[in-house]
């Protein structure tokens, strides 16, 4: 009889150990406060000019919000984003596409949004009907290490990395890419506020040919991570339930 209350009373305090630890693992981030987020400027996403630093990351804030945690942002040099989120110094970095080299290393949120990516010629150069006939020997500049240099990779096209878009488009004004392509967002408002007006009329962009391409939140591969990136998962639904989400984009001027 002792026996079988002693086994009974052990079971009882292993499930009520059990239960206090799911409990405290499920309150560990409704109890956070905040969440440290890295961003990169990424004209018009997101950037430190912009009514609350661009879209995604009004988004960003408005998830987590929605799971009662604040956003701490950092901005900073893409490249220092992406190491500091995989070591963990941060504790999730905005925005970027996924890529089966980086699913090794993070995980990815939710999408965002869609961004729309485009070709852009000189206004002398390649035409868009030119392109069904495909991109070998074509030299296009594209960011290094972005998912449009991993796409182009093994097409017969010549590749020209380039550090930032801005470096590619003056490549192309100056006759040494035939194409340059990245989001059309991005692109467009680079041509709009780094090139004059006669320089812009160089620029041809060729929007017959338009890709679509998922932006997420990008976690650390951790435990803390994965808690993080469902927190952030569920507050986007609520945004999405409650319409917030198509309010945020009307106020960026994304859909009317």
């Amino acid at each position: 009889m002792s026996q079988a209350r002693d086994l009974a009373l052990k079971t009882l305090l292993s499930l009520v150990l059990c239960l206090f630890s799911l409990s405290l693992s499920a309150n560990e981030l409704i109890g956070r406060t905040s969440v440290h987020v890295a961003a990169a400027e990424y004209l018009p996403f997101t950037s430190r000019t912009l009514p609350q630093n661009g879209v995604l990351l009004d988004l960003t804030r408005a998830a987590f919000k929605a799971q009662a945690i604040a956003v701490r942002l950092t901005f900073m040099p893409w490249s220092r984003a992406l190491s500091m989120t995989q070591g963990g110094q941060m504790e999730a970095l905005v925005a970027g596409f996924y890529s089966d080299a980086r699913s090794k290393t993070f995980i990815y949120s939710d999408s965002l949004m869609q961004a729309t990516s485009i070709f852009v010629s000189r206004r002398e150069g390649i035409s868009a009907h030119q392109l069904v006939n495909g991109l070998t020997d074509l030299r296009v500049a594209v960011e290094a290490g972005s998912i449009f240099e991993r796409q182009l990779a093994g097409t017969g096209t010549i590749l020209e990395p380039v550090t930032h878009l801005e470096q590619g488009l003056r490549m192309l004004v100056l006759g040494r890419v035939d194409l340059v392509l990245g989001t059309e967002a991005y692109l467009d408002k680079m041509i709009t506020t780094r090139f004059t007006e006669q320089e812009q009329r160089h620029f041809k962009p060729l929007r017959l040919f338009k890709g679509k391409h998922s932006l997420h939140l990008l976690f650390p591969k951790t435990a803390k991570g994965a808690k993080l990136r469902s927190a952030f998962n569920d507050g986007l639904a609520k945004l999405m339930q409650t319409h917030e989400y198509h309010a945020i984009l009307r106020r960026h001027h994304y859909i009317k």
